[in-house]
């Protein structure tokens, strides 16, 4: 069945991510990040070239944050992170992933 086919963990040093689709036939659509962004997915090894669909990239850091958010909960279960501390890891993994809040549309520059 499509879409129901669990994901691997994405690697993480040096990840690459496959281009995007074309809009029409011969005619890619480019993407002009900002660098503020660039500089936050290069904290996770992810480098989109310019054919790279935004909502592409954030699916894939968005499932890097639900890996280390699970391995994180993993932890706590086998209680090598006592329960009251829990939730201050949480919050600190998720500074490390701003970008997961951040709206599509705030990730590119009008070209």
């Amino acid at each position: 069945m499509i879409g129901l086919t669990p994901r691997r963990p994405p690697e993480r040093a040096g990840a690459r991510i496959p281009t995007g689709r074309v809009a029409a036939v011969g005619v890619g659509v480019l993407h002009r990040y900002r660098p503020e962004v660039l500089e936050a997915l290069e904290a996770h090894g992810v480098r989109p070239t310019p054919d790279t669909p935004p909502r592409r990239v954030h699916e894939f850091v968005n499932d890097l944050y639900r890996f280390e958010l699970r391995r994180l909960r993993a932890r706590q279960v086998r209680g090598e992170i006592p329960r009251r501390e829990y939730v201050r890891h949480v919050v600190a993994l998720r500074k490390r992933y701003p970008l997961v809040s951040l709206p599509l549309r705030h990730w590119t520059r009008d070209m």
